[in-house]
Order: C-alpha cells, then structure tokens, then sequence
C-alpha cells in the first residue's frame, strides 16, 4: 500500500461505491505475482471515518479497464516470483466483487497474514539450514596446521550454537503450523481432520541438522 509500508490499516487506495459498482482509485506496492496473476484481492478504504473497520476486500480478475502494472522489480531474492506495483485509475468493479461484508477487509487480512507469517518463517528457516550447511561443508574442507578447521574448538563452538539456535527455532516454528492446522480443524496436506496431539514432530522437521562437529560429521535430529 503506497505510502504506508506494513501499516495495513492505513489503506490509501480508495473504493468509493456509485450505483452497482465501486470505483478503485490508488496504488498498491510491491505486491507478489502482480505481473502474472489472473485475478487479484484487492484491499481498499471505502469509509475512512472508520479506519481499519472502513476496509474492504475485492476480487479483482486481470486485465481489466482501469489497472495499469509498474515496472517489474528486480530483486535480491525471491525472483521466481514477480512484484510490481498495482495501479488504479478509476477501475470499476461490480459490487458483486465484494468479498464478505463492507468493512471485513481488516480481517481478512489479517486471518490470510496469520498463515502466510508461518510460511515466511520457513522460508527464514530454508535459508538459516543453506547457510548451515555452507558453514559446516566450509569448515569441513579449510584447512589449517594440517587439519580441517572445523576440528578446532573455537570453530566447533559457534557451529554448534547456531546449530542448536536453528533447532530450536524449527520447533517453534512446526508448533506454530500444528497450532494453525489444529485451529483450522483440517490438514492441508493430508485433508483429513486432525485434533490437538501431544506427540512431539516427527524425526527431521525442518531438515535441521545435529552434528558431531569434532570428526567433522553431523547427523538429522
């Protein structure tokens, strides 16, 4: 949202309602598969006098009259996705395209936020575990008075907290999707129901590794 970063309930774009539709005007920025997708959800003020409870969400098919796309960015990371700003110029849409109620954008939001935080988090993690890895095939092979220098204790020590620091996270992390799947009722790779358990996660969430880093091995925990 222009101008306002992760402030979601300051929503600069505006839909103002005229006979059966909304008008769109505004821009969103950096927004996730913006050059590729279909159809976009569409988070817009159409009471500002209520704040975030004036938010509304719309579904949005593309292309449409109205929307015009920036430039695709070019990114660090990430980039088998596009971003690019979504730009409205009054773009009309059905009021059929409301999702829910006037004033549930908030909400929505932040039910889709709650989700999405947990699929960041393991991206962090996937990032952390490369760069574990990295760190041990590294200190595996320098050497150094004749040896590799991850037999040398002043390499082994932070090898191992940072190991034991990326261990710990994944289990945060698995807890807090059981948490989320449990909450939902449904597990989404599975489709069954599921009901609060209190066995631990299973041997290797999270491909975080364990090691015995004085021969220079490691093994899944």
């Amino acid at each position: 949202m222009e101008g306002n970063g992760s402030d979601a309930g300051a929503a600069s774009t505006t839909a103002k309602e005229i006979g059966d539709s909304f008008i769109l005007n505004g821009t969103k920025a950096w927004i996730t598969n913006g050059p590729d997708a279909d159809a976009a959800v569409v988070f817009a003020t159409t009471d500002k006098s209520m704040k975030h409870r004036g938010i509304s969400a719309f579904v949005l098919p593309k292309p449409i009259e109205g929307l015009s796309l920036g430039k695709k960015e070019d990114k660090l990371g990430i980039r088998a996705s596009g971003t690019c700003n979504l730009i409205f110029e009054d773009c009309e849409i059905p009021k059929a395209n409301l999702i829910g109620a006037p004033g549930m954008g908030f909400k929505i939001a932040m039910m889709t936020l709650d989700a999405g935080r947990i699929g960041i988090a393991g991206q962090a993690l996937g990032i952390a575990q490369a760069a574990f890895d990295c760190a041990i095939d590294y200190a595996s092979k320098r050497m150094a008075f004749d040896a590799p220098i991850i037999k040398m204790q002043t390499i082994q020590t932070p090898i191992a907290a940072r190991g034991q620091s990326a261990h710990s996270e994944s289990r945060h992390h698995w807890t807090a999707y059981r948490a989320r799947v449990c909450k939902s009722g449904v597990n989404p790779c599975r489709g069954q129901n599921l009901r609060p358990s209190k066995t631990p996660p299973p041997k290797g969430a999270g491909r975080l590794m364990f090691g015995n880093y004085r021969n220079g091995s490691s093994e899944e925990q």
